[in-house]
């Protein structure tokens, strides 16, 4: 009986690493390097939360960013409004699951003046004739009523390259 249960144990020991980082690679689609995760690792030593509460909040919160890579079936980059009259856009992606389970919205801050047309089309370029797309962001909320999760862009990333928040400054509009 100990002599099986070393067995199991052994064969468990040898199989659990190459899974799981076949799943790991699985799941990155062949679009994230080393770089990437060595980003994400960064980030989580840091311990600085990409999105929180504000500091007044009673019900206090964090969320930090992650990599989460999807087919690019299913995704689409467009302007949504955020008030009534359509004078505020902002650039989003949406990804919607067929099989019926809850979709993902991923947008950017409403805080800034986006040229949202600009930001779309530099996306668009990005996901044009890709079979996955990578993005790296920071869960926000649940939007029950839509059945999507809804989560803040820090980055995108196709085999086609990269869009980085860090370059917001190309994005904004400066029309009054």
């Amino acid at each position: 009986m100990q002599k099986n249960l070393v067995r199991i144990i052994l064969i468990f020991t040898i199989a659990l690493p190459s899974t799981l980082s076949f799943s790991l690679h699985d799941s990155s689609y062949d679009i994230l390097s080393e770089e990437d995760w060595s980003l994400l690792r960064q980030e989580k030593e840091k311990g600085t939360p990409a999105l929180s509460s504000a500091i007044s909040d009673e019900n206090k919160w964090e969320s930090y960013n992650e990599w989460r890579c999807f087919s690019a079936k299913n995704v689409e980059a467009l302007c949504a409004s955020v008030d009534d009259d359509d004078s505020h856009l902002v650039p989003i992606v949406t990804i919607q699951n067929k099989d019926g389970s809850p979709g993902y919205e991923y947008a950017l801050g409403s805080e800034y003046n986006w040229n949202c047309n600009k930001v779309i089309e530099s996306w668009s370029v990005l996901i044009e004739n890709q079979e996955s797309i990578c993005i790296h962001g920071a869960y926000l909320q649940e939007d029950e009523q839509n059945n999507n999760s809804l989560w803040y862009i820090d980055q995108i990333k196709t085999q086609n390259g990269y869009w980085k928040m860090e370059n917001y400054y190309d994005f904004l509009s400066y029309d009054e």
